[in-house]
C-alpha cells in the first residue's frame, strides 16, 4: 500500500488519521510493566493482538510462553462464549491469511471447551474446523485437546476435526504427513473421530492409515494408485530406484508416485 502517494499527504501536508478495529480505553487504566501509563482493550481487540504476535510456548520479553498460553486460551474461551461467529471468522483468518498454525488451533480448542462449559451449542464444530488447512492439523488439534483437556474428546470436536480429514486426507497427505515422529498419526484421528468418507477411495485410504498405524500394513489397494506407484518405487534398491528416476519418464514416475 502506498505510503507517501496520497492526495491527502501531498496536497495539504497532512496524513489522514489512521483507522484500526483494535479499540483502547480512553483514559489510562493502569501501568505498564515499565510504570508508564496502559490503556485496556476490549476482549477481541487483545485475542487479536496476541493471536497474531504469539508463538506457542515461546518467551517474549516479558511474559513466559506458558503465561502467554494461559492468556490467550482465557481470551480465547470468553470471546467464543460471547460472539462464537466472530471468533470462528478470526480463527480462519489466523489460520489462513495469517498462517499461523499453532493459534489458530489454540483458539479454537479453548473457544469450544469454554462453550461447553457454559452450555453452549451450535457453532461448536465450525469453530474446530476452521483451524484445519494441512493434512497433519487435524492430529494437531487431537494431540492439543488430550493433552489440555484429558482423553475425553467431546462429540463437536470430532465432529469438527471429522469435516476437516473428509477434506485434507487423500493419498500424497497420508505419504508426507502420517510419520512415526508423531503422537498422534492418520490412524488415530481416525479411530477417534469415525469421519464418514466422501468417497470410495477414501474409505480405503481410511481402513490402509488404520492398518498401517497398528503395524498390520500388507500394502495398499488397488484403489491407492499413488500409495502403490511409491510402494514399487521404495521397495527398489538404492541403485535401482536412482536408476529408475533418471531414466526417460523418471520425473513423471516419481510424479505418479506423489514424490519430487
Amino acid at each position: 500500500m502506498s505510503k507517501f502517494n496520497r492526495a491527502v499527504a501531498v496536497l495539504t501536508g497532512r496524513r489522514s488519521a489512521a483507522t484500526s478495529p483494535v479499540t483502547s480505553e480512553t483514559n489510562p487504566t493502569g501501568m505498564t510493566h515499565e510504570g508508564a501509563p496502559g490503556w485496556a482493550r476490549d476482549t477481541k481487540s487483545e485475542l487479536f493482538l496476541l493471536a497474531v504476535t504469539a508463538l506457542a510456548g515461546e518467551d517474549t520479553f516479558y511474559e513466559k510462553g506458558n503465561d502467554r498460553d494461559s492468556r490467550l486460551a482465557a481470551l480465547a474461551g470468553k470471546a467464543a462464549v460471547d460472539d462464537v461467529n466472530w471468533t470462528t471468522r478470526l480463527v480462519g483468518w489466523v489460520r489462513g491469511e495469517g498462517n499461523l498454525r499453532s493459534a489458530a488451533v489454540l483458539i479454537a480448542a479453548e473457544g469450544v471447551a469454554a462453550r461447553l462449559a457454559a452450555g453452549l451449542h451450535g457453532g461448536n464444530r465450525e469453530l474446530i474446523a476452521a483451524a484445519m488447512r494441512r493434512p497433519d492439523e487435524p492430529g494437531e488439534m487431537i494431540a492439543y485437546w488430550l493433552a489440555r483437556h484429558g482423553r475425553a474428546v467431546p462429540k463437536p470436536v470430532k465432529r469438527g476435526v471429522g469435516d476437516a480429514v473428509r477434506t485434507l486426507y487423500n493419498e500424497r497427505a497420508l505419504a508426507k504427513y502420517d510419520t512415526t515422529a508423531a503422537a498422534v498419526r492418520f490412524g488415530d484421528v481416525l479411530e477417534i473421530t469415525h469421519p464418514a468418507p466422501v468417497a470410495p477411495w477414501q474409505g480405503d485410504l481410511f481402513a490402509h492409515a488404520i492398518s498401517r498405524r497398528h503395524g498390520r500394513d500388507d500394502g495398499a489397494p488397488e484403489s491407492l494408485a499413488v500409495l502403490r506407484a511409491r510402494e514399487g518405487l521404495l521397495v527398489l534398491p538404492a541403485d535401482q530406484r536412482r536408476a529408475a528416476v533418471l531414466a526417460d519418464g523418471g520425473a513423471q514416475r516419481l510424479a505418479d508416485a506423489g514424490m519430487t
